[in-house]
């Protein structure tokens, strides 16, 4: 090939100047890359190369070798708390600099680079089951996070409406606001995937792949997914399956190799539908323009001067017309609806049927069915239900989703005066779920609010704030419902705790620190207090709330923010280092990197000196 389609591959450069072209022959090592697949050969690796560039996939070059995108996932996840937790090597990001980056596209030349197994650590269910989680080296990271975003912008857009997990202004409130809209739902389908992470097909995954990519960037996704974990015991494993929960890259994987059921529930949407239009017989159009001649009837009658005689000709119309309104459903023939909606969040789907009950199980079974048969994966038979909104609640991304049944339409208006039609879908807080959520986290003892013993140490402004964070986090997740006025005892509680924590601290009783510091537990000096909600909670601020937050506006988020998060890490602010930047001590310009305040009070002498200026 000539030199203007050199792509970097394995080998050495070899030039030949004898032509007047400068021609460029490649040697090919033949390296194990620890991925299991057959090393190409030379003629191999000049078709791959030859196609990757006609093809217009993902080029190797241009993401991988290029150290602003490395820069650029510096910065986008250097202040994220669980990056500063060591990885299988026992390093963070503390310290991480341009000479780091340096080494990294090197290695990314020569095809050298190889990740590093991740730690396993195993986090609690509420099952009691335990949830693998693996965390990378911090260089891993940064080139995991270079990795993600490429192959994002590739595949954002064409992945479908449907799907609202881990995706740029996509979010929980999203897929909820989603539900919301499928009126008269009968059944309602909860699929979760069996041990979905640890059970994705890596040759699968690589054919979805292979379809955008160029052949390096496939062999850095071989690496990725063959790199294992470290267990407890220090002990590597390499698995065939899985890809390592807790990594950049597997929220994306995980929606790439899902994509496939989009699509497919999309087919059985198509196939299943039949619309809700009545069948029109003889009966009914003559009901229909009897109605007409009525109506035009009463219109005269009504504009005509008022006598007795006219009084009585409209009164007897009215009833006419009202008798024929009774017996028009008589003659009209409905064939059968069905309607199939859906929404899926990482590997939690939910599936809304409008149909029979076995309807419902057809449907529930054919997707069993394709997830076993092209993607091989099972839905968790414990956790995949059929329920009935009318009459059992459906738990799905910590809300609470429920059909209004007759009995509850009944008597009951919107805010036109009209009345609430039965089967519409209703978004409530899992009060129960909360208050037992809350005597986990330590905020009540299953009867009062109690203080936070790892609370007393911090100064008053610092409980506001961690109090703060939880009820503002609570109010925000929540603002979509239709009930939120049942938050109220779950922020009793959390208030009555923060007086409880403020209490203990100062030594005093809960009535004395009301009375000092008032019900907001106003700091004084600060002028920080509790945050506290609108007062005026009642069904028309709650219905004028709700349509508010109908804007898609408002309810997008980029990232999931857990209320109780809080509870994990300190409150700390976001570093604004630059890997540009000077150094903020001496002002040089070589070997920068970010150091925590622990790394630099440890006994950096020129911190020390600076900090005596």
């Amino acid at each position: 090939m000539y030199l203007k389609l050199l792509n970097y591959g394995d080998g050495v450069l070899i030039i030949d100047k004898s032509n007047k072209f400068i021609k460029v022959r490649q040697l090919v090592f033949f390296c194990n890359y620890s991925t299991g697949r057959k090393t190409p050969t030379n003629q191999e690796q000049n078709n791959n190369e030859k196609d990757d560039f006609t093809s217009g996939k993902l080029s190797y070059k241009e993401v991988m070798l290029n150290s602003e995108n490395y820069k650029r996932a510096y910065t986008k996840i250097k202040s994220k708390p669980g990056n500063m937790t060591p990885g299988g090597d026992n390093e963070t990001l503390d310290g991480f600099s341009n000479q780091d980056i340096d080494k990294v596209i090197k290695d990314m030349k020569d095809r050298s680079f190889k990740f590093k197994p991740s730690k396993r650590i195993y986090i609690p269910k509420k099952n009691g089951k335990l949830r693998p989680l693996g965390i990378p080296s911090p260089r891993d990271k940064i080139v995991q996070e270079v990795f993600r975003e490429a192959v994002e912008k590739i595949y954002e857009p064409l992945f479908r409406e449907t799907s609202h997990g881990f995706r740029p202004n996509k979010s929980c409130k999203t897929a909820i606001w989603t539900v919301a809209h499928w009126t008269a739902t009968k059944w309602i389908i909860e699929g979760d995937i069996k041990s979905y992470f640890d059970t994705i097909n890596h040759n699968i995954l690589a054919k979805m792949l292979e379809k955008h990519l160029d052949s390096n960037m496939m062999r850095l996704y071989w690496k990725f997914v063959n790199a294992g974990y470290i267990e407890k015991e220090d002990k590597v494993v390499h698995s065939i399956t899985g890809i390592p929960q807790g990594g950049l890259l597997s929220p994306l994987m995980s929606n790439i190799y899902l994509h496939e059921l989009d699509l497919y529930i999309e087919t059985l949407m198509k196939e299943y539908y039949i619309p809700s239009q009545p069948v029109l017989t003889k009966e009914s159009n003559f009901v229909r323009n009897s109605i007409r001649r009525m109506d035009t009837k009463i219109k005269k009658l009504e504009t005509s001067k008022q006598n007795e005689q006219v009084l009585a000709e409209l009164k007897e119309a009215k009833a006419e017309r009202k008798q024929l309104l009774k017996g028009r459903n008589e003659h009209r023939r409905h064939n059968n609806l069905q309607r199939l909606f859906y929404v899926r969040y990482a590997d939690d789907f939910l599936v809304g049927v409008i149909g029979s009950y076995t309807l419902a199980k057809t449907i529930k079974s054919k997707i069993s069915m394709f997830l076993k048969d092209k993607l091989e994966i099972e839905l968790s038979e414990d956790k995949t239900k059929i329920t009935n909104p009318m009459i059992d609640p459906v738990f799905f991304l910590g809300y609470k989703i429920k059909s209004t049944n007759r009995r509850y339409a009944s008597g009951r208006k919107d805010k036109n005066g009209k009345c609430l039609p039965w089967g519409k879908i209703r978004i409530c807080v899992p009060v129960k779920a909360l208050w037992e959520k809350l005597k986990d986290k330590g905020f009540h003892n299953g009867i009062r609010p109690i203080h936070k013993p790892a609370w007393i140490y911090l100064t008053h402004d610092e409980i506001i704030i961690r109090y703060n964070y939880i009820i503002r986090g609570l109010l925000n997740y929540y603002s979509l419902t239709h009930d939120i006025y049942n938050i109220k005892n779950i922020l009793y509680v959390l208030r009555y705790s923060a007086f409880s924590t403020l209490a203990n601290k100062l030594n005093l009783n809960t009535g004395k620190i009301i009375t000092k510091y008032g019900f907001l537990m106003k700091n004084p000096e600060s002028g920080k207090e509790l945050y506290l909600p609108p007062k005026q909670v009642n069904e028309k601020t709650l219905n004028y709330m709700y349509v508010k937050a109908k804007n898609k506006s408002k309810i997008v988020e980029n990232e999931i923010i857990d209320p109780f998060a809080i509870l994990n890490y300190n409150i700390r602010t976001h570093s604004a280092f630059i890997l540009d930047e000077p150094c903020r001590i001496c002002g040089s310009l070589d070997n920068i990197s970010p150091s925590t305040g622990e790394a630099l009070r440890a006994g950096n002498a020129s911190y020390k000196a600076y900090k005596k200026k």
